[in-house]
């Protein structure tokens, strides 16, 4: 889908766009990712590269981050920002970020909660 296939940087759509190998699964045009390598020569963004992602919500790179656990996701929340969305989960595996979840499943459920 054309979803898939937007630059991380310049929210364009483009055939020729790169993954980056690191945790975040997002894709760059080639100029865009840059000549980042990491250890084993994977092409990396700059963020995996230097591990520091900046929060999907609120932007600030600054203070404990916590990476959805949805394998392709990559998304990265401080879990205060997270706990802002109704579609916010935890288990076992860790936060799992809104952008999973049915907002009709969760006005469901917070409407089920609320008449108890």
């Amino acid at each position: 889908s054309k979803k898939d296939t937007v630059c991380h940087v310049c929210e364009t759509f483009g055939d020729s766009l790169v993954s980056c190998e690191g945790d975040c699964n997002r894709l760059f045009h080639p100029e865009r990712i840059g000549s980042n390598s990491g250890t084993d020569g994977e092409q990396l963004c700059q963020e995996c590269k230097t591990g520091s992602h900046p929060c999907f919500s609120c932007k600030v790179e600054e203070g404990d981050m916590k990476r959805c656990s949805v394998n392709a996701c990559g998304r990265y929340y401080h879990e205060t920002c997270a706990r802002k969305y109704t579609g916010t989960t935890t288990d076992t595996r860790g936060l799992r970020c809104p952008q999973h979840s049915c907002a009709t499943c969760c006005l469901d459920r917070d409407l089920h909660k609320a008449g108890k």
